[in-house]
């Protein structure tokens, strides 16, 4: 931020959450960390990414889905993903 320099995860990510903001910007992150993985790959660097998704989103169908047709559609292996879940939020349901 131009006035505030460095704004970490666990400054914005609770209003993200607060504000229902999650799935958004999760999507994002994703489809740009998967195009870059994708790229990275057509390089000759197959590298990894890890994407930070919200536990409140874990609980959501339609966000799977979404999260499931997009690694689908990236082209990228799922080996290659790491979905990391945040700690800002209770997971209620584990399975």
């Amino acid at each position: 931020h131009r006035e505030r320099g460095f704004v970490g995860p666990d400054r914005f990510i609770p209003v993200v959450e607060a504000n229902g903001r999650a799935a958004e910007l999760t999507a994002h992150v994703l489809r740009q960390a998967l195009a870059d993985a994708a790229h990275w790959h057509a390089s000759g660097r197959p590298l990894t990414v890890a994407v930070n998704v919200s536990a409140t989103l874990l609980e959501d169908r339609a966000f799977i889905g979404w999260l499931a047709q997009t690694l689908r559609e990236s082209g990228v292996n799922a080996e290659m993903v790491t979905v990391e879940v945040t700690e800002s939020a209770a997971v209620k349901n584990v399975e």
